[in-house]
């Protein structure tokens, strides 16, 4: 049985593993959550720290606010929310995350999580010049769908 996590007055359904159908119904509603946090109205959003224990599901209601915003995603399409978001950043954070000017050796040193940085090949450091230099949606296919 699923564990539930409260949140608020709403309660989601830990993300665990499953028969293919339901499996590929949830990538399909992972998806949809890298899209409404891509499109999320301010500053863009960077997820630096994506595991399926941070994950959840919640049943889509008819008519509910995925509905008023244009979901695409049909029936049987979980809506997968966020339950651990202590490293969900605006992007401007998450750059100066990973951008410290610290000294590095290499790319991943500069990582802050699953946001990776780059390390100047000349000086050494933590770019300062540059973002987070992986997507939301590559961290989301290298961590949920490819498992690494």
């Amino acid at each position: 049985m699923p564990r539930e996590v409260g949140q608020g007055c709403h309660s989601a359904e830990s993300i665990k593993p499953e028969p293919l159908d339901f499996s590929l119904r949830v990538a399909v509603g992972m998806l949809d959550l890298y899209r409404r946090i891509d499109r999320a109205p301010g500053s863009p959003f960077a997820l630096c720290d994506v595991k399926y224990q941070h994950l959840g599901i919640l049943p889509r209601l008819e008519g509910g606010p995925e509905d008023q915003a244009g979901d695409p995603a049909g029936a049987g399409i979980p809506w997968v929310v966020m339950l651990d978001a202590d490293n969900f950043y605006p992007r401007a954070v998450a750059n100066a995350l990973v951008n410290t000017g610290a000294p590095c050796a290499s790319d991943g040193d500069c990582d802050h999580f699953d946001c990776a940085g780059r390390c100047h090949p000349e000086t050494r450091t933590c770019r300062s010049d540059g973002g987070v230099a992986t997507s939301n949606l590559e961290i989301l296919c290298e961590k949920i769908f490819v498992g690494r």
